[in-house]
């Protein structure tokens, strides 16, 4: 939940205390940046890099769904899936799950047995209840990876 009442749309060339807050949470995320109070290309970059690892359009715009990311320390608004899910949200579970083997079938956005025994794979690994559907925890612990 975004904590603040009222966040400011930030992006390249933005200079304002909002974006000392955000390069204060960028620091705390994805490791350190400069804390200058002025949306440089380090700070695009790195509000690029958090918008992919939390599953967001990466397009270093930092608006509503960004702030409420970065409060949250992780993926909003993501689906809920579960076996005959599919598209493109599947894929990415998919492509993330391949990344360390966890998931060796084809890329094709259908969630089917192989994708079902993949997620119960991981989420036993990251001490998650292996029900193989992906739900909010699950997605958190799919953006450390």
């Amino acid at each position: 939940m975004v904590h603040s009442t009222k966040k400011t749309l930030l992006r390249l060339g933005s200079e304002n205390s909002q974006v000392i807050k955000l390069q204060q949470l960028l620091s705390q995320r994805i490791g350190p940046i400069s804390v200058t109070g002025v949306f440089d290309y380090e700070t695009e970059i790195a509000v690029k890099t958090f918008q992919s690892q939390t599953f967001l359009r990466p397009d270093g715009v930092v608006g509503f769904l960004t702030w409420q990311a970065l409060h949250d320390n992780g993926p909003v608004g993501m689906p809920t899936l579960s076996p005959g899910c599919h598209g493109t949200a599947v894929e990415s579970i998919q492509e993330l799950l391949s990344i360390d083997l966890y998931y060796r079938g084809a890329i094709d956005g259908n969630f089917g047995h192989e994708t079902h025994q993949a997620v119960k794979r991981f989420q036993s690994d990251f001490n998650i209840p292996a029900d193989g559907v992906v739900n909010a925890r699950t997605w958190q612990a799919l953006s450390q990876v």
